[in-house]
């Protein structure tokens, strides 16, 4: 585990390049090590929102995510 991060991102930098990208909703998954509860996604998370401003989750199985053609919005939703 000790070179995760040579290798990964860390949240507030995803956020920061979803930012500076324009993203309209940035979910995060693959995370390492994994959140063994949803209780720590707040702690997961600190600092997103001082540098993103758009729509935020940690993803889970199940998740759909839709972006209508012809449209800017994105649909997220949990099949759980």
């Amino acid at each position: 585990m000790d070179d995760v991060l040579n290798y990964h991102t860390t949240p507030v930098e995803a956020g920061q390049i979803a930012q500076a990208a324009g993203v309209k909703a940035l979910v995060y998954h693959h995370i390492v090590p994994p959140l063994p509860n949803t209780g720590l996604e707040p702690l997961f998370l600190q600092g997103v929102s001082q540098v993103y401003g758009g729509a935020l989750r940690i993803g889970t199985d199940g998740d759909w995510i839709s972006m209508p053609a012809g449209s800017t919005a994105v649909n997220m939703a949990s099949r759980l």
